[in-house]
């Protein structure tokens, strides 16, 4: 399989670095936004084969930057996962109505994310 190109959305520049430096060593493409606007500015440019959201962001919350990624024909079919500190049962729930594939809570496992994200992006070609 080609590299996955992972596009992720988070204003904490620490957890981006760290993310990054682990995709990229298990072999993953990392861009990165760090806000909603650039994101969906970027997911619509890049093309990414998967998104990694979070819902607290500057200007375009991360709610707000799904409905617009799902909204567009260009990037409605890409799959996105929400990730928050914020773990309330509201938050996932309005996330996965919102067309997110899947909610996980920070801090979370980097390693099992990414195999989500390689099986998210499997799937996606398959149908």
């Amino acid at each position: 399989m080609s590299k996955i190109r992972i596009l992720v959305i988070d204003d904490d520049a620490p957890f981006q670095a760290a993310f990054e430096r682990h995709a990229r060593k298990a072999g993953f493409h990392v861009d990165k936004a760090f806000d909603g606007l650039a994101g969906v500015a970027m997911a619509k440019t890049e093309r990414p084969d998967v998104i990694v959201l979070d819902v607290i962001l500057p200007g375009l919350d991360g709610r707000d930057a799904l409905k617009q990624l799902k909204a567009d024909a260009a990037t409605k079919d890409i799959p996105v996962v929400m990730f928050s500190a914020r773990g309330a049962h509201s938050d996932r729930r309005v996330g996965l109505e919102l067309g997110a594939e899947e909610y996980i809570d920070k801090p979370f496992d980097t390693d099992m994310l990414l195999r989500r994200l390689e099986h998210l992006v499997w799937k996606r070609k398959r149908a």
